[in-house]
């Protein structure tokens, strides 16, 4: 992600409504998953490892993000998906 030249703001700017969203892939039931950070090409989160499957979002794969505020749901596609040496998996 690094490469992209976009400036991310932590999750820790906002407020704390908007630090946990769930997202859904694949016909996947909703994962809580903690927000990272935001920037102006997308969202970056945290999927704790009790949530963490095999099926995972893999790149390239769509994804839809509910949003806190009023259920809003946004879709996107996995640029890339990180296992953390806690078990959790950031996409």
């Amino acid at each position: 992600m690094n490469e992209r030249h976009s400036v991310r703001y932590g999750s820790e700017l906002f407020p704390k409504r908007l630090h946990k969203v769930f997202i859904s892939w694949d016909k996947s039931s909703l994962v809580e998953s903690e927000v990272v950070d935001y920037c102006s090409l997308g969202i970056r989160v945290s999927i704790p490892p009790k949530s963490v499957s095999s099926e995972i979002p893999r790149k390239n794969d769509t994804f839809k993000i509910v949003l806190p505020i009023d259920q809003i749901w946004i879709s996107g596609m996995c640029v890339y998906a990180t296992n953390e040496q806690d078990g959790s998996v950031t996409i």
